[in-house]
Protein backbone atom coordinates (compact mmCIF):
# COMPACT_ATOMS: atom_id res chain seq x y z
CA UNK A 1 0.00 0.00 0.00
CA UNK A 2 1.05 3.50 -0.80
CA UNK A 3 2.14 5.19 2.31
CA UNK A 4 0.42 8.57 3.39
CA UNK A 5 1.82 12.32 3.04
CA UNK A 6 -0.74 13.05 5.71
CA UNK A 7 0.78 14.35 9.05
CA UNK A 8 0.07 11.60 12.12
CA UNK A 9 -3.70 12.42 12.84
CA UNK A 10 -3.88 14.33 16.74
CA UNK A 11 -4.71 11.55 19.36
CA UNK A 12 -8.57 12.79 19.82
CA UNK A 13 -9.11 11.51 16.68
CA UNK A 14 -9.14 8.22 17.92
CA UNK A 15 -11.99 9.13 20.46
CA UNK A 16 -14.08 10.24 17.95
CA UNK A 17 -16.55 7.85 15.74
CA UNK A 18 -16.08 8.70 12.72
CA UNK A 19 -18.02 5.92 10.94
CA UNK A 20 -21.22 7.46 11.60
CA UNK A 21 -20.16 9.98 9.52
CA UNK A 22 -20.29 7.23 6.61
CA UNK A 23 -23.51 5.95 7.63
CA UNK A 24 -25.33 7.79 4.85
CA UNK A 25 -29.22 7.78 3.89
CA UNK A 26 -29.32 5.00 1.03
CA UNK A 27 -32.01 4.55 -1.58
CA UNK A 28 -34.03 1.33 -1.43
CA UNK A 29 -36.36 -1.01 -2.93
CA UNK A 30 -37.54 0.24 -6.12
CA UNK A 31 -35.95 3.40 -5.80
CA UNK A 32 -32.40 1.31 -5.91
CA UNK A 33 -33.23 -1.12 -8.43
CA UNK A 34 -34.41 2.10 -10.98
CA UNK A 35 -30.81 3.86 -10.04
CA UNK A 36 -29.12 0.95 -10.52
CA UNK A 37 -30.78 0.55 -14.36
CA UNK A 38 -30.32 3.83 -14.98
CA UNK A 39 -26.58 3.15 -14.08
CA UNK A 40 -26.11 0.57 -15.76
CA UNK A 41 -27.83 2.36 -18.81
CA UNK A 42 -25.04 5.09 -18.55
CA UNK A 43 -22.12 2.43 -17.93
CA UNK A 44 -22.81 0.77 -21.39
CA UNK A 45 -20.76 2.49 -23.67
CA UNK A 46 -17.82 1.45 -21.40
CA UNK A 47 -19.16 -2.18 -20.32
CA UNK A 48 -19.80 -2.91 -24.39
CA UNK A 49 -16.24 -2.42 -25.12
CA UNK A 50 -14.28 -3.41 -21.95
CA UNK A 51 -12.85 -6.80 -21.55
CA UNK A 52 -11.75 -9.19 -18.77
CA UNK A 53 -10.89 -6.93 -15.26
CA UNK A 54 -11.09 -3.78 -17.64
CA UNK A 55 -14.99 -3.78 -16.80
CA UNK A 56 -14.23 -3.23 -13.37
CA UNK A 57 -12.69 0.40 -14.20
CA UNK A 58 -15.80 1.40 -16.10
CA UNK A 59 -17.30 4.30 -14.52
CA UNK A 60 -19.86 7.13 -15.67
CA UNK A 61 -17.46 9.50 -17.59
CA UNK A 62 -19.38 12.44 -17.16
CA UNK A 63 -20.88 12.44 -13.87
CA UNK A 64 -23.69 15.41 -14.67
CA UNK A 65 -25.35 12.58 -16.26
CA UNK A 66 -26.84 11.04 -13.63
CA UNK A 67 -28.86 14.52 -12.87
CA UNK A 68 -30.88 13.30 -15.52
CA UNK A 69 -32.23 10.43 -13.20
CA UNK A 70 -34.63 13.08 -11.96
CA UNK A 71 -36.44 13.13 -15.57
CA UNK A 72 -36.02 10.05 -16.57
CA UNK A 73 -37.29 8.06 -13.57
CA UNK A 74 -40.22 6.24 -14.02
CA UNK A 75 -43.02 8.06 -12.67
CA UNK A 76 -43.70 4.93 -9.66
CA UNK A 77 -40.22 5.67 -7.87
CA UNK A 78 -40.54 9.82 -7.98
CA UNK A 79 -42.23 10.15 -4.76
CA UNK A 80 -39.24 7.80 -3.06
CA UNK A 81 -36.91 9.46 -5.00
CA UNK A 82 -37.87 12.89 -3.93
CA UNK A 83 -38.16 11.52 0.16
CA UNK A 84 -34.29 10.42 -0.79
CA UNK A 85 -32.99 13.57 -2.05
CA UNK A 86 -35.39 15.14 1.15
CA UNK A 87 -33.09 12.99 3.54
CA UNK A 88 -29.87 13.01 2.05
CA UNK A 89 -30.29 16.73 2.33
CA UNK A 90 -31.61 17.01 5.60
CA UNK A 91 -28.12 14.55 6.76
CA UNK A 92 -25.70 16.24 4.77
CA UNK A 93 -27.14 19.64 6.53
CA UNK A 94 -26.85 18.53 9.94
CA UNK A 95 -23.25 16.78 9.52
CA UNK A 96 -21.37 18.55 6.35
CA UNK A 97 -19.79 20.73 8.61
CA UNK A 98 -18.11 18.05 11.17
CA UNK A 99 -17.04 16.67 8.08
CA UNK A 100 -15.58 19.01 6.73
CA UNK A 101 -13.25 19.59 9.96
CA UNK A 102 -12.78 16.00 10.55
CA UNK A 103 -11.48 15.03 6.96
CA UNK A 104 -8.47 17.44 7.52
CA UNK A 105 -8.15 17.10 11.40
CA UNK A 106 -7.96 12.91 11.39
CA UNK A 107 -7.00 12.81 7.10
CA UNK A 108 -4.73 9.94 7.96
CA UNK A 109 -7.85 7.88 9.97
CA UNK A 110 -9.88 9.21 6.98
CA UNK A 111 -8.59 7.79 3.89
CA UNK A 112 -8.71 4.17 5.69
CA UNK A 113 -12.04 3.94 4.87
CA UNK A 114 -12.77 1.38 2.39
CA UNK A 115 -13.22 3.31 -1.00
CA UNK A 116 -17.06 2.19 -1.01
CA UNK A 117 -17.86 3.81 2.53
CA UNK A 118 -16.27 7.30 0.93
CA UNK A 119 -18.30 6.71 -2.56
CA UNK A 120 -21.85 6.54 -0.83
CA UNK A 121 -20.82 9.67 1.28
CA UNK A 122 -19.94 11.35 -2.27
CA UNK A 123 -23.16 10.24 -3.87
CA UNK A 124 -25.08 11.81 -0.83
CA UNK A 125 -23.41 14.78 -1.16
Amino acid sequence: TASSTAPPDPWQCATKNLTQYLDVPKPTGTLLSAIESFGDVLLQPCLSTATGLDILSCSVSQTTQWCSFATAAPSSVKPAYSAYGSSASSWWFAKSSAITSLEVECARTWEKFPPIQVAWLNQTI
